[in-house]
């Protein structure tokens, strides 16, 4: 949106050697209490109608394709029917101090009645130093194995 300006504005931000600089202005705010900025997140996520699937919320629509997946290996036997849990959380402290949480993305048991961790990352994500520390501590602690699938 761009707006007007008086004589001495244009004088003081006009270009080297006289050309005009296009000058644009923020939009206005909307009234009561609204006026503050939105903070745009970390990573581009798609909207939430195209993350939720059966009335649950999903944190990437990548998530939500391996939902998808896992509940297909519940129905052909892979899986034990109603073991998949959704976002389990493992509190993370070392001699009695709450360092964090570590929250899986799923967790269920496999035919064989092995517990499976499983977390689902972007090539981005997978990298990051904070996620390698939570996921290196929570295996330590509760002496399990996360598995990542990538996407």
């Amino acid at each position: 949106m761009t707006s007007r300006i008086t004589k001495s504005e244009f004088s003081k931000i006009r270009g080297r050697h006289g050309q005009t600089v296009l000058v644009e202005t923020k939009k206005a705010r909307p009234a009561f209490g609204l006026d503050k900025p939105v903070k745009s997140g970390r990573y581009v996520v798609s909207a939430p109608e195209r993350r939720t699937s059966g009335g649950i919320l999903f944190d990437s629509r990548a998530e939500m394709t391996r939902y998808h997946a896992l509940k297909i290996m519940e129905r052909i036997g892979e899986i034990d029917p109603g073991s998949i849990e959704l976002h389990p959380v493992f509190p993370l402290e070392v001699n009695g101090v709450k360092i964090g949480r570590y929250t899986a993305d799923f967790c269920y048991r496999t035919a064989e009645g092995v517990t499976v961790y499983e977390e689902v990352k972007s090539q981005a994500t997978a990298l990051e130093k904070d996620w390698r520390i939570r996921r290196k501590l929570a295996e330590a602690i509760y002496s399990i194995k996360i598995d990542e699938v990538r996407v």
